[in-house]
């Protein structure tokens, strides 16, 4: 039931919403991965490479179209869901346990149904955490080579899947830590690697200081990290015991099963880029490009002025420690908390309440993080210890995908993780006031449900806009529900480009703007998506790659509005227009309200000819009403009249 609920609230939604780079450059990826091109070597893959094999067989599937792969995310997220409900089920009732897969789910792929790399770095970290649990019940190491395949999933979709490697690491750490407590005599050498190493773990948190403002990163970022590392390093001072080589022993059973797991998915990864002689390609695309975007694509988490609102909610953890939160559930204290619950609910209508409920929630898991920690050292007897420090490590580890551009939607990414988190931290609390937390897991449910969705997901970052005007954007390649000038300028930009190009026929359009190629099914030229990601320092200058591809194609695209690169400067714009002569501004508003603006600029050379656009449907085309444009006088500068040929 839970499974099936889930499945249909996101098939509800699955086709609304978009950021256009983000649809393009999924698309473009697979089309190109369909094509024959090897990531990295011929084109520059922004992710591992294994998310645009997985889209490139859905379009073989299902067709070349981008609700191809909503629907692979839609098989993937049933899964998600299930696996989220047996976790919850371990230490809760079935009814318990369906209300946090539910939560678990509004605060997930709902919010932005895009298949995003980030979303399968959820998934299976998910799916492996099941798998260690599994290992912690029965011993059996097969769960570990289980966990380790996911992690190798996981790397293999984003290289941000190293953060569950890692995660699962200090849970096998911690493990051994656990199966030798018992041991008569000590390794003080052992031990003593054992906490350099614990030690070198907590100082790679420091490198997330680098950020600005570093205090803010390092509260969002570092202090989690230390905060698992010293739970298992504190335990190995007070009672790490064994020999050392029983104590290796019993490490490497643990390490080679899930170390296994881990190469044999990411060796057959690797194996074509070793066939065909490109591993340096693989290289330079994982390690060195991602550096340019570290650089140049940055934003800090939330002022910590917000996590005051989180610190009231993190603390609701230690209720359950107390024996005085057995009287938390009289009758007139949940009626009274419902009360407050329901005015808080009622206020997230305005703009304000809104953006205060949603920091909230995206400052809550450096506390998650930090009083579970807390709760497991102040309770070394806690009888299910080694499940809540994996879901602790798990989550502190996966909530770094918000580095170093920490938007709102990135909090989705891990959000899940923190609810179970949270769910195994008061599971086990000796005196939990059980209605108390039941009216605030239905409050949280229905803010997640009613309150948080966006019609555009580019909002999820503490807006509120009831009054977003949606459309279908109706063309060959997407039909999804999008915010309604973008529906219209995308629909004429496409014709356009049909009107004065062929099918397959390449183009230049930039900056930023993969969506147009796949929009429209025209060629890119460039090995690149973002402009801003070049690979060499003379292709990261502004304007540099407009004038080097002009000659070489009859139309370019100009973003007006790109999403990391600045835009084309006036003096490169003035060199497009005098090889273009004829050309053609497309306005449109970013928002209600918000006056029009230059979105695209769409120059070339030859007169218009009308030929059939296959890229916009019939009734696109009757809803733009026209199959092509007439082209206006170049450096006019006005806006442009619609016009039919």
């Amino acid at each position: 039931m839970v499974v099936l609920g889930s499945v249909a609230y996101l098939g509800g939604v699955l086709h609304t919403g978009w950021v256009p780079h983000d649809t393009g450059q999924l698309g473009q990826t697979a089309e190109r991965v369909l094509s024959g091109q090897m990531q990295h070597r011929d084109f520059d893959e922004p992710y591992t490479g294994g998310l645009g094999c997985l889209h490139a067989l859905a379009f073989e599937l299902l067709g070349v179209r981008a609700e191809s792969i909503r629907w692979v995310l839609l098989v993937y997220f049933s899964l998600f869901v299930a696996a989220v409900y047996l976790i919850a089920l371990r230490v809760s009732s079935p009814v318990v346990a369906g209300a946090v897969a539910f939560l678990c789910t509004s605060l997930s792929v709902p919010l932005y149904a895009e298949g995003l790399p980030s979303w399968y770095n959820l998934f299976f970290a998910v799916w492996g955490t099941l798998a260690l649990l599994q290992h912690i019940d029965t011993g059996q190491r097969r769960w570990l080579f289980w966990a380790g395949c996911c992690a190798g999933c996981s790397l293999v979709m984003k290289i941000t899947g190293l953060y569950f490697v890692a995660a699962g690491l200090l849970y096998i750490a911690c493990r051994e830590q656990q199966l030798s407590r018992a041991a008569p005599d000590r390794s003080p050498v052992f031990s003593g690697c054992l906490l350099a190493l614990y030690a070198a773990f907590a100082a790679l948190g420091g490198i997330f200081l680098r950020g600005a403002p570093p205090l803010v990163h390092g509260v969002h970022f570092t202090l989690p990290l230390v905060a698992v590392a010293l739970y298992p390093a504190w335990h190995e001072w007070r009672s790490g015991r064994g020999a050392w080589p029983v104590r290796v022993r019993a490490l490497l059973c643990q390490l080679v099963p899930y170390g296994l797991g881990v190469a044999a998915v990411t060796g057959m990864f690797l194996a074509p880029h070793i066939a065909t002689g490109s591993l340096d390609d693989l290289y330079r695309g994982l390690f060195v490009l991602p550096a340019a975007r570290l650089t140049h694509v940055a934003l800090a988490p939330p002022d910590l002025r917000w996590m005051c609102l989180s610190l009231p909610v993190a603390g609701l953890l230690l209720i359950g420690q107390f024996r005085g939160a057995v009287s938390l559930d009289r009758p007139r204290v949940v009626v009274a908390v419902s009360g407050v619950m329901a005015a808080l609910f009622a206020y997230t209508a305005t703009a304000s309440g809104y953006f205060l409920v949603f920091q909230m929630l995206r400052n809550l898991i450096p506390g998650v993080v930090v009083v579970g920690v807390g709760v497991l050292l102040a309770q070394s007897r806690h009888p299910d210890r080694l499940a809540v420090y994996l879901l602790l490590a798990v989550t502190a580890l996966c909530s770094l995908v918000q580095y170093p551009y920490a938007y709102g939607t990135y909090f989705f990414f891990v959000a899940p993780l923190m609810v179970v988190a949270a769910l195994y931290v008061v599971a086990w609390a000796p005196w939990v006031p059980k209605m108390l937390c039941g009216t605030l897991l239905a409050f949280a449910i229905a803010l997640a449900v009613v309150r948080l969705p966006q019609p555009d997901p580019r909002l999820l970052n503490g807006h509120n806009c009831p009054d977003f005007p949606t459309a279908t954007l109706d063309l060959a390649r997407c039909g999804f529900r999008v915010y309604a000038e973008d529906a219209r300028v995308y629909q004429e930009l496409v014709s356009l480009i049909c009107a004065h190009t062929l099918d397959g026929q390449f183009i230049y359009a930039a900056p930023d703007c993969p969506e147009v190629y796949f929009l429209s099914g025209r060629g890119n030229p460039t090995r690149t998506f973002y402009e801003l990601f070049d690979q060499s320092a003379g292709d990261r200058r502004v304007g540099a790659p407009a004038l080097r591809y002009a000659p070489y194609v009859d139309l370019v695209v100009v973003n007006h509005a790109p999403a990391f690169t600045p835009p084309l400067d006036d003096t490169t714009l003035a060199a497009l227009r005098a090889q273009y002569p004829h050309q053609r501004v497309l306005y449109g508003s970013r928002r209600p309200g918000v006056e029009a603006t230059p979105r695209f600029t769409v120059l070339w050379r030859a007169a218009a000819s009308p030929r059939p656009c296959t890229a916009t449907s019939p009734a696109g085309r009757r809803a733009t009403g026209c199959v092509g444009y007439t082209e206006c006088d170049a450096g006019k500068g006005e806006k442009p009249e619609h016009s039919k040929l």
